[in-house]
């Protein structure tokens, strides 16, 4: 299409039993989103200070927004995505207009890394296997070389078959330029085939003789207004 069409990146995950701000609660969240996904220590808001002021700090901005915006293209048109934080596990829903994730473990963390399974899991079993086309895995951290314990060819055995996985560092800035903008890349390209999927089917005559719902499916659908 030829629209401009806002995305939200989430970040700053948590279980289901540590309490945050609902998602349903931040501004204009009719928007498509992307979820940043994984346990606490991952690093994935420095991820997101960093893709959005190339910055790093251990000590982490106070006055960072809920969500950052950037725009991908969805064939002729271009789409706002909003990055947002402070979500979890009940966020990843149909409902929520998700379209595309971000798993995030830190290498240095064994426990860190079996964290991702429940987000992996909970996004197949909510959004379907369609999710991961749009999506990321990254092995941050990276510039702590010295402390890794979990090897870039052990993630990829778990997870590369389902979702492309990234090295890379919020520390030192590497391949977390690469990462989102791949993953706008992806976003925007789902979002086009959606919209030309919504195009095709109200250019179908209605079918008065069926009383089948369209919501059984495992297909996410991304909602532009």
């Amino acid at each position: 299409g030829t629209k401009k069409v806002p995305v939200y990146i989430v970040h700053n995950t948590r279980p289901t039993n540590q309490k945050s701000q609902n998602i349903k609660d931040l501004p204009s969240m009719s928007n498509p989103k992307v979820l940043i996904l994984g346990d606490e220590g991952a690093g994935k808001t420095s991820l997101l200070v960093r893709f959005d002021k190339d910055e790093f700090d251990e000590d982490l901005p106070e006055d960072f927004p809920d969500f950052i915006t950037r725009e991908c293209n969805a064939g002729t048109k271009k789409v706002p995505v909003d990055i947002v934080h402070n979500t979890s596990l009940d966020d990843i829903s149909e409902d929520n207009n998700v379209v595309g994730c971000v798993f995030v473990f830190d290498i240095t963390s064994q426990e860190n890394f079996d964290g991702l399974a429940q987000y992996v899991d909970k996004c197949r079993e909510v959004l379907g296997e369609k999710i991961f086309q749009s999506s990321a895995l990254v092995t941050n951290k990276v510039d702590l070389e010295e402390d890794r314990v979990v090897t870039f060819g052990g993630c990829k055995e778990v997870y590369a078959k389902d979702i492309p996985v990234f090295e890379a560092s919020a520390a030192d800035g590497k391949n977390v330029k690469t990462v989102f903008s791949n993953l706008l890349m992806l976003v925007g390209a789902d979002i086009a085939e959606n919209m030309a999927e919504d195009e095709s089917e109200d250019d179908k005559p209605a079918d008065n003789n069926s009383n089948e719902s369209s919501g059984g499916g495992k297909k996410k659908k991304c909602i532009i207004q």
